[in-house]
């Protein structure tokens, strides 16, 4: 509740679902549900990058929608969707920690926020996808971020709000009709931290993305490290067909994303 850009999206929710009604969650400052969307809207103090507390909802709902605000050093105005995980480095190897990912949802997200971006003329804003980035890690049921950046400025003006509310209304209408959308699950590995190779196939190819490792962790890890965090990266992608691997990236660390990739039965595209 903290969250200027958060809190913002969900008063805008909370003007264009009507049926919210007052509801008590534990730990939470306020919550709502919603009959019509089967969803709870729910602030919490903690910021967000901090919600692995959420697991206490985890048999009531089948996955967690995070509205937060993004921040960067360039201002860049921008509707973002990523999901969480963190690498945390040791002396001797690194742990990887990837909750569950979801792609059907952040790509019928992303669509939406395109498509609104323009009904609403903020066509300075970019959308994008982002690398899979900070926690909550720990969260048993999938998890998406959708943010709105990068400064206080668009965090607190009310069309960003609503477009980001729209899409996110959207989508968990369409996602509940269908149960699932019309794209090809895939996994990325390399670009950088705001994928713009992978999300530009979200939108030309229909792939939707779970987990994106970009080439600024890759680089850093050993062969075996890279092995264990594509098997990772892929097991946390629900119902993951494809796996997309940028060329850029070192000739060892492509063969050892393949290798994994293969072994068990997906498509391995580089591009």
């Amino acid at each position: 509740m903290n969250d200027p850009a958060g809190r913002g999206i969900a008063s805008r929710l909370l003007e264009l679902v009507g049926d919210f009604q007052e509801v008590e969650v534990p730990r939470s400052k306020e919550a709502w549900y919603s009959e019509m969307l089967s969803s709870y809207l729910v602030g919490f103090e903690e910021d967000v990058v901090e919600f692995d507390f959420l697991n206490i909802l985890a048999t009531a709902v089948n996955y967690f929608v995070i509205l937060s605000r993004h921040s960067s050093a360039s201002g860049m105005k921008s509707f973002t969707v990523h999901h969480p995980g963190v690498i945390e480095r040791g002396e001797k190897s690194s742990v990887f920690k990837l909750p569950p990912s979801n792609p059907y949802l952040s790509w019928a997200v992303l669509k939406f926020l395109r498509d609104l971006r323009e009904e609403y003329g903020l066509l300075d804003f970019d959308v994008t996808y982002e690398a899979t980035h900070h926690g909550p890690t720990a969260v048993e049921k999938p998890i998406c971020f959708v943010e709105i950046g990068s400064s206080y400025e668009e965090w607190t003006m009310k069309e960003a709000q609503v477009v980001v509310a729209r899409a996110v209304l959207g989508s968990i209408k369409q996602l509940t009709s269908s149960g699932k959308c019309a794209c090809t699950v895939s996994v990325g590995f390399g670009g950088s931290h705001y994928a713009p190779k992978f999300t530009a196939r979200a939108f030309k190819l229909d792939e939707c993305y779970g987990h994106i490792i970009p080439a600024y962790i890759l680089k850093s890890l050993s062969e075996a490290e890279v092995n264990n965090v594509a098997k990772q990266a892929i097991r946390s992608t629900p119902e993951i067909r494809r796996v997309v691997i940028e060329k850029k990236i070192r000739k060892g660390i492509r063969e050892a994303i393949k290798e994994v990739a293969r072994a068990l039965g997906l498509e391995v595209v580089e591009v």
